[in-house]
């Protein structure tokens, strides 16, 4: 598209490869997809350089969309991980290297996700086939050109837009901003002076929100069936081609799957959807989802009672590690409303065998030869936990230390003299881990509970409860089970998987190939292939990858990570 790319880039990148700016034109012409395929260049993990390659056909058709879609408003419905929101920062980048002044505002909800987009920037123009010099140096929130050309991350507040002018927008991730519409008023006017675009890319969250309306009101053309003009380019893909034909209640591995992308990690996706099927179905398959739904599915749960049923299963005050596994007890403390639970397990590498749970009420501390027998005092509680401890043999107890129970741990240690970890649900993060990996454990067969009514309906009535995207699900039984309460499950879910169990990393991405070496006499397009990077551009620093603690429903022998200092909180309303 020589009309994007003016005489002075068409002539440094005819240096850069060796060639004229005569044959690159010609390759170039009406080819914007091309251009940033030949200009850019990515790292790997291993910080090697390899030709930046769009995925087809949909990373191709955003490219022509943005510079040759008759509409002010194109708008991406996407699934996670196939790089909808790159995309458009490749495009932002290569139509204001012939805009000087230019100025590409990225919103988002997150700070720190506007700051994503900033850096994928940085990244392109540092790593290019020709030299992309800055202005100054580039900031989390600013990368700026030779040119005078911006790109800028805002946040998610309306009156942050300051009245500037802009050629193009970005909204990242627009469905799961607070008021989108409020958004969009703010920011719109700064496209009025600009023949460029508001760009609209998420995941979906609802089916009747300004990101939606904005989707149903366009097409891939930005024209109706009529030949009317509609002003709005819509675009649309999942993570998988074949997304209609996935069920999320059944195993990736057992299905046909067409990903996006080639090098997409399904060890990782298969462990999401795992833990989390409705999350999976909204996030990777673009279905919606409402913000709360029952967590756990009963038929695992049914299973995991049926195996506690079978003979030479060991449950009871009593029993012990059956399978040299190492005991574990966790305790959700409760005063006034809320009830005191305890739950057993024994710990193997690949299972979590339920030995024991009982709720601590005073006839519980009666039989156990408590004199004026009261739960609600910490005394009381930590004699009975400490005679469980010492019966079961058990190494490690978890205690919740929210609220009432924020005393119990130092009374509990004079007691039992080692191995109390407390545990504050505040940590919202550490929470949805453990029900993920509970859940991912039941669905694939790897606990054993006991076939008790109490525990059976307290755990199918666990409801995860997300109003937003970006806010951490709570998990919640009260408002569904028949006693009003969820002690007993929550004790259950905490037994199985406390924090501070280290699990192994998930497979890594697999990284592209590499492009084979060709002869002296190969065309333009093979040449550009092979083409590095100026020796003026260092390679972007890539922080050491993060460890993969998603749930996978597969147990390792780990570690216990005594973490006293860490203290983590229950919401007083609607638990965690």
């Amino acid at each position: 598209m020589t009309e994007a790319a003016n005489a002075e880039l068409i002539e440094q990148f005819a240096e850069a490869v060796g060639t004229t700016p005569e044959e690159v034109s010609d390759r170039w012409d009406g080819r914007p997809d091309r251009i940033i395929e030949d200009l850019f260049l990515m790292p790997d993990k291993r910080g090697e350089l390899h030709p930046l390659r769009l995925f087809k056909p949909y990373q191709h058709q955003f490219v022509h969309a943005y510079f040759f879609g008759d509409a002010s408003t194109l708008t991406f419905l996407k699934g996670r991980r196939i790089g909808g929101s790159f995309v458009a920062m490749a495009c932002f980048l290569l139509d204001g290297l012939t805009r000087p002044g230019a100025m590409y505002p990225i919103v988002s909800k997150k700070e720190k996700q506007a700051f994503s987009r900033i850096n994928d920037v940085r990244v392109l123009a540092e790593n290019a086939v020709i030299d992309i010099p800055f202005a100054k140096k580039p900031t989390q929130s600013e990368v700026v050109l030779w040119n005078g050309t911006k790109f800028v991350a805002y946040t998610g507040s309306p009156d942050s837009s300051r009245g500037d002018g802009a050629q193009s927008i970005l909204f990242d991730e627009m469905a799961f901003m607070d008021d989108q519409q409020a958004m969009d008023d703010a920011f719109r006017p700064m496209l009025s002076l600009s023949d460029g675009k508001m760009v609209q890319v998420s995941t979906i969250f609802a089916t009747n929100d300004l990101f939606m309306e904005s989707v149903n009101g366009g097409s891939r053309t930005g024209f109706g069936d009529d030949g009317q003009k509609l002003g709005t380019i819509s675009l649309y893909q999942p993570t998988f081609y074949n997304a209609d034909e996935i069920d999320p209640e059944k195993s990736l591995y057992d299905q046909h799957l067409e990903p996006a992308r080639p090098d997409l990690n399904i060890d990782q996706i298969e462990a999401k959807r795992s833990a989390d099927p409705v999350g999976f179905a909204q996030e990777y398959l673009c279905r919606p989802a409402v913000e709360q739904y029952r967590f756990f599915d009963a038929q695992s749960v049914f299973r995991a009672v049926e195996r506690g049923d079978e003979p030479g299963v060991e449950f009871g005050e009593h029993a012990r590690a059956a399978f040299g596994g190492e005991m574990m007890m966790a305790v959700d403390v409760g005063i006034e409303h809320d009830d005191t639970a305890v739950s057993v397990y024994e710990h193997t590498e690949n299972h979590r065998y339920l030995r024991y749970f009982e709720v601590i009420d005073e006839d519980v501390l009666a039989r156990a030869g408590i004199v004026n027998p009261d739960r609600g005092n910490a005394n009381h509680v930590a004699t009975r936990l400490g005679q469980l401890y010492e019966q079961m043999g058990v190494s490690y107890l978890i205690i919740d230390s929210t609220g009432a129970g924020q005393t119990f741990p130092r009374i509990i240690e004079e007691e039992i003299g080692r191995g109390i970890i407390p545990f504050n649900f505040s940590n919202t993060k550490a929470v949805k881990q453990m029900f993920g990996e509970m859940n991912a454990a039941l669905r694939n067969d790897r606990v054993t509970l006991t076939n008790d009514e109490l525990l059976v309906n307290q755990l199918l009535a666990i409801t995860r409860i997300q109003p937003k995207e970006w806010s951490t699900p709570r998990f919640t039984g009260k408002d569904f089970s028949p006693d009003g309460k969820d002690d007993v499950a929550i004790a259950a879910v905490m037994g199985a998987f406390p924090p501070g169990f280290e699990h192994t990393p998930a497979t890594e991405v697999a990284e592209k190939p590499r492009a084979p070496p060709t002869d002296e006499g190969e065309p333009l397009a093979d040449r550009i292939e092979r083409t590095p990077a100026p020796t003026n551009t260092r390679p972007s620093q890539r922080s050491s990858p993060r460890k993969n603690t998603a749930p996978t429903g597969v147990f390792v022998a780990g570690s216990i990570s005594r973490s006293y200092g860490r203290r983590y909180g229950r919401h007083d309303k609607g638990r965690y």
